[in-house]
């Protein structure tokens, strides 16, 4: 559980630090770690994108992934499309805000 803690740690400090990659993507996204049960908001909107465990209300995509597999998604060991189509990554809404979650860990460099 340490590790997916720093990585979301390493994530919200790059978010603070370089806002504008998000800017495509202009989204709310719920994070939901089946295995840990814990959620995460990676909010993504506007010039201060921020992750955070408060609930937040109208989510445009909820992505539900285990834990180890959300580590390999960071470290570039997992794609997004395979995960999806083989069950590991499961999205609720905007699919499209969940295929670019790779990129933008690629773009954070979160390893």
């Amino acid at each position: 559980m340490e590790e997916i803690e720093q990585l979301i740690e390493e994530l919200n400090n790059e978010l603070q630090i370089n806002p504008m990659i998000v800017s495509e993507i202009d989204s709310i996204v719920e994070l939901k770690l089946k295995d840990a049960n814990t959620n995460y908001i990676l909010f993504l909107k506007g010039n201060n994108p921020y992750v955070t465990r408060n609930k937040v209300d109208n989510v445009d995509c909820m992505i539900q992934i285990n834990t180890k597999d959300f580590i390999k998604l960071a470290n570039n060991e997992l794609n997004t499309t395979m995960a999806y189509m083989t069950g590991k990554l499961k999205v609720t809404g905007n699919i499209g805000i969940a295929l670019k979650l790779q990129e933008l860990l690629q773009k954070y460099n979160t390893k």
